[in-house]
């Protein structure tokens, strides 16, 4: 249909372009101004015809038919290009389309992202405990004097000294040195890791934190802590869970 109707386009381009070329002959027949003002008046065309109707009926009825035929050829060729998009609302198709299922993300490339998050966030609590440090002149242990290797920090007051926690903290009550850490990882006055469970802290031998994460399965599988590369040890923050155990957090 779209393409009989380009057909008509052009055939009735062509007679209505012959029928003009004989009413523009038959101006210049008559006279020359005739000729030049059919060409480039507007509507001195159309004067002409009218006063010389005898002389130019013939040609003036082949434009029209020419111009009739182009305009049937664009009918027929827009309603062949909508014609699929109407048969498709008179008929519906009888079967749902096929619904497409988005890949599922690997188990590992989920651990990996959450192992990158996790050590994001240790690496950064390691920066704010150290400018922790730096500002009140201790870290945010309770009775620091008294904190050794064996002992088990409360994480919940560290968050909330980190946080300058009015009501909680017992140093620190207006600086947030936490606020430039995502929500997600605060929840209920703790740190989280990326899997929810709290992130610990202990000390070293000299004193410094360890800060580490429990992993997806949420055990402390070293138990007490420490890491098994004493060439690592110094540096203080280590990754502890499942598939990572004893890694130090630098290597994930």
């Amino acid at each position: 249909m779209a393409t009989l109707g380009l057909v008509l386009m052009l055939v009735g381009a062509v007679v209505g372009c012959i029928g003009g070329v004989m009413v523009l002959i038959q101006a210049f027949k008559t006279s020359v101004l005739w000729g030049l003002g059919t060409i480039f008046v507007p509507f001195v065309g159309l004067i002409f015809v009218i006063t010389h109707w005898q002389e130019t009926k013939k040609a003036f009825l082949i434009n029209i038919i020419g111009f009739a035929v182009m305009i049937l050829g664009a009918m027929m060729g827009f309603a062949g290009t909508r014609g699929p998009s109407a048969s498709m609302q008179r008929h519906p198709p009888t079967s749902s389309p096929e619904r497409i299922t988005p890949p599922s993300v690997p188990q590992a490339s989920t651990a990996k992202a959450g192992s990158a998050d996790a050590a994001y966030l240790v690496r950064e609590l390691e920066l704010q405990l150290a400018s922790y440090r730096l500002e009140q002149s201790r870290f945010p242990w309770a009775k620091p004097a008294e904190v050794s290797e064996s002992t088990v920090i409360d994480a919940a007051q560290v968050c909330a000294e980190l946080r300058g926690d009015k009501t909680k903290a017992t140093i620190n009550k207006t600086q947030d040195y936490l606020k430039g850490i995502p929500l997600k990882f605060i929840k209920d006055g703790r740190i989280v890791d990326p899997w929810g469970n709290e992130i610990r802290f202990r000390v070293n031998s000299t004193l410094d934190p360890v800060i580490w994460s429990c992993g997806p399965d949420g055990k402390d599988d070293t138990n007490d802590g420490v890491s098994p590369d004493l060439k690592k040890k110094p540096q203080g923050y280590y990754w502890f869970g499942k598939g990572d155990t004893g890694d130090d957090i630098t290597n994930l």
